[in-house]
């Protein structure tokens, strides 16, 4: 990934300097009693500042290109892409925590300074906090070493040339990254997975129909209109289980509408929603961290916990859902292998999870899709944690397909099982898991694998991507708003109630 200067930071300034009004329960933002939330932010900013005290823009450079740790690299890679990103935005932003924690930075606060040491150090600050309900408290668990796994890994990015998308079909041995420039690519590499993941797919989304409006050629925005509407059908069109992608075209559908009435110049509809799409993408990395925390006191002590599919960094815009709790767990000390189902016929597990756990030495074990029974019978695993795609309003859960029998042979086991995401992937909207509908993969991914074919030639083939696991069997559901329990209907419900 490129490197480069950020604008962020304020040599020089104290922390005091960068929040001023910014820190109040503005713009609709929940009460902050006790003061609680602005000394949070006052210590994560005074926490960087020092850091970066009395060093130069290149001595910050040069530590992030020589650094022999591994960990620290893999926080810069992302840092570094997005500090460019910021530095082009008329208002910078960046997300502490939550969307309700965003705060505009303005630019005459700032200065440049070395993208990947700025971010790293404001990770190692926010990680020493954490949000609880509406407001900051400090992380009474137990100690944890800050920032030292990575979950940051680049799966998308927002570039001047376009979308840049990390190639998910390439890995586990290639590393290699495909930059979308019109919203029909970005619809493509949705479609051929090359990203993938309920978060990650509608943020690329959002960023796709940013992508469309900056390359109209309508001069005004209600002569955009119809095309804004042809973009949004054609992205929603890609993948119709992940509910993320309709809920991240429905907002911006929402914001033209309300640019729409208030008469919005096109050029601040193009601004508008390059905006919007970055708020999701910060939004996410923070719904993700917070999840972590929330379900790292779910996971045992000691001892095995298996993962289907990949939700993890790969699958959302950075730190993971499932993979993001199995990360809290262990930056809390606790001594968690991973035991990751290969997920046929795709092999996510094998091919992703492993290695985006790999790079943080978290110690992990592939396995085939019909080994699970046996190992939970010799008393290796002690909970299951998973992501989803869609969660309807009765609890019930679509996730990749097998995650219906691993939750059976858990239930059967006695051993818990977790489901980890957004509060974004959850539909009201949908009754049952009936409703769900099922995405059919192409018939290709079971008869070849790595370009040979597997199968005899005529063989039907059955290819779902996706089934329902029944609310019965999802022990909890971990969100960034709380972990909810059986009966679902009643404890989303009640969710939704608090948090409005």
């Amino acid at each position: 990934m490129a490197g480069g200067d950020a604008v962020f930071g304020a040599r020089g300034a104290h922390a005091d300097d960068f929040l001023g009004a910014e820190i109040g329960a503005d713009e609709g933002q929940a009460a902050d009693p006790g003061g609680q939330r602005a000394a949070g932010l006052k210590e994560v900013f005074a926490g960087f500042h020092v850091a970066l005290q009395g060093k130069t823009d290149a001595q910050h450079k040069h530590e992030i290109q020589q650094h022999d740790d591994p960990v620290d690299k893999g926080q810069v890679r992302m840092a570094q892409g997005r500090a460019l990103q910021m530095l082009g935005e008329p208002t910078p932003k960046f997300t502490l925590l939550s969307g309700l924690a965003t705060r505009p930075v303005l630019r005459e606060n700032i200065s440049r300074l070395s993208a990947g040491r700025v971010f790293a150090e404001v990770l190692l600050a926010v990680e020493k906090l954490t949000w609880a309900g509406l407001k900051w408290t400090q992380n009474a668990t137990a100690p944890v070493e800050p920032g030292k796994l990575e979950g940051m890994i680049p799966t998308l990015e927002w570039t001047p040339d376009g979308v840049r998308f990390l190639d998910q079909t390439k890995l586990p041995l290639e590393e290699t990254f495909v930059v979308a420039t019109t919203y029909q690519q970005v619809a493509d590499v949705i479609v051929t997975m090359v990203v993938r993941g309920a978060p990650a797919i509608g943020v690329s989304a959002a960023m796709g129909v940013a992508l469309g409006a900056r390359q109209t050629e309508a001069e005004t925005t209600e002569e955009f209109a119809p095309e804004f509407e042809r973009i949004c059908d054609l992205l929603a069109g890609t993948r119709p289980t992940a509910v993320n992608l309709f809920w991240a075209i429905d907002r911006m559908k929402a914001l033209f509408a309300k640019l729409r009435t208030e008469g919005a110049a096109l050029a601040q509809v193009k601004q508008a929603f390059v905006d919007e799409a970055l708020s999701m993408y910060d939004e996410d990395i923070a719904a993700c961290k917070i999840m972590g925390a929330y379900g790292a006191d779910l996971m045992p002590n000691e001892g095995g916990v298996l993962t289907h599919c990949n939700a993890g960094a790969l699958a959302t815009c950075g730190y993971g859902t499932a993979l993001g709790v199995i990360r809290g767990a262990v930056e809390r000390g606790k001594r968690i292998h991973v035991f990751a189902d290969e997920t046929r016929p795709f092999l996510q597990g094998a091919r992703l999870t492993a290695w985006e756990l790999m790079a943080d030495g978290i110690p992990t074990t592939v396995l085939c899709d019909n080994m699970a029974a046996s190992l939970m019978r010799q008393g290796l695993i002690q909970a299951v944690v998973v992501g989803a795609d869609r969660i309807a309003a009765n609890g019930d859960v679509a996730n990749k397909i097998g995650t219906y029998a691993v939750a059976i042979l858990a239930r059967e086991h006695g051993i818990p099982f977790y489901v980890a995401a957004p509060w974004s992937t959850i539909d009201r909207a949908t009754a049952t898991g009936e409703q769900i509908p099922i995405e059919e993969r192409p018939a290709r991914e079971v008869t070849h694998h790595g370009g040979k074919q597997l199968t005899p030639y005529g063989v039907g083939i059955c290819n779902p991507a996706f089934d329902v696991t029944p609310a019965k069997y999802v022990t909890g559901i971990i969100t960034e708003r709380g972990v909810l329990r059986a009966p679902y209907a009643e404890s989303l419900s009640a969710m939704e109630l608090v948090v409005s």
